[in-house]
């Protein structure tokens, strides 16, 4: 669980904004977005197929197992969205350079 809550969005975060700064692919900024909130709902995903078959029953779930997936995917999603909203910002905002510098 902590994996789609936390390191999953963050790691995808991170590298989704590296790879935008060092390859200058910002235009698939949005795109790779995408696919990382599509993670985070295949993750979480997996993680109830896991649960269903090792204890649990995957035609007919408990309503605890449903909250707890969807608080998952919920967390997960959230975070992704800062992460990528803040990593939006760093690479789209115009530096401004302090007076008498020159680039």
């Amino acid at each position: 669980m902590l994996i789609t809550i936390l390191f999953l969005p963050l790691y995808l975060v991170v590298f989704n904004y590296i790879a935008a700064k060092k390859y200058e692919t910002k235009a698939f900024f949005f795109f790779n977005a995408a696919i990382i909130v599509s993670c985070i709902y295949i993750s979480s995903r997996l993680h109830f197929l896991n649960w269903a078959d090792s204890v649990g029953s995957r035609e007919n779930p408990d309503f605890e197992t449903k909250e707890v997936i969807a608080l998952e995917q919920m967390l997960g999603l959230i975070v992704a969205v800062i992460g990528l909203t803040i990593a939006f910002f760093q690479l789209y905002s115009k530096k401004k350079n302090a007076p008498g510098m020159t680039q």
